[in-house]
């Protein structure tokens, strides 16, 4: 076997060991919930695509308690879903809370999906919020019993951070605001990318080897 076609089959196989490791590691697929989208416990008409309507039953209403077995037993920040008022009033009494969010492999990008109910920011003053120590804002205005859905895209901070820690961790306080809210679910997801992709991403290399070793024939 000549140099060259040694070379070739070496690069080849290195291309081959790297497409393999980062397709199952920083292009991994990653979906991690905390909750369980059951319409903050069947209290609201819609909470996935937002723009519900949530009837809240506690006497006071605030003490609204719609946890099952599985929430009331968490300690990832399921525990403060499917309760109203979730920061400051409600059933738990905490004044801040962080829904974990642990991932494995490498987080290159990511999104965080919240659903929350009750915001009246410009009422009762907004929420302060981080993601691993980034502030956000949920400085929104739905109204009294409507819930919604809102996405924040990963900074670059932010997925240094993650990376780090092994998690993304999304922070919520009650600060001095006086708006009284509802959780049902929050999700981090990291798509898979499609396959075409990779293969196109192979093609490019495997035709760039290619033509490093008809250059040195």
């Amino acid at each position: 076997m000549s140099m060259n076609v040694r070379l070739s089959s070496t690069l080849g196989l290195a291309f081959l060991a790297l497409v393999l490791v980062t397709s199952t590691t920083a292009y991994a697929g990653i979906d991690v919930l905390v909750g369980d989208k059951d319409n903050y416990g069947g209290l609201c008409t819609s909470d996935i695509g937002g723009s519900g309507t949530c009837t809240w039953t506690g006497t006071p209403y605030y003490n609204t308690d719609a946890r099952d077995a599985a929430e009331l037993a968490a300690t990832n920040g399921a525990q403060y879903t499917d309760e109203y008022d979730a920061l400051g009033n409600g059933p738990t009494s905490a004044t801040s809370i962080s829904f974990l969010m642990p991932f494995s492999g490498t987080l290159t990008s990511g999104v965080v999906t919240l659903a929350v109910a009750d915001l009246q920011a410009s009422t009762f003053g907004a929420l302060t919020a981080d993601i691993n120590g980034t502030p956000i804002s949920l400085a929104y205005n739905d109204g009294f019993t409507a819930d919604n859905v809102y996405s924040f895209t990963l900074t670059a901070a932010e997925l240094t951070a993650a990376n780090l820690a092994g998690q993304v961790t999304l922070n919520i306080s009650r600060g001095s605001s006086g708006d009284y809210v509802a959780f049902d679910w929050v999700e981090l997801t990291q798509p898979t990318p499609e396959p075409s992709s990779l293969l196109l991403l192979g093609t490019g290399l495997l035709g760039a080897i290619g033509a490093f070793r008809r250059k040195m024939m």
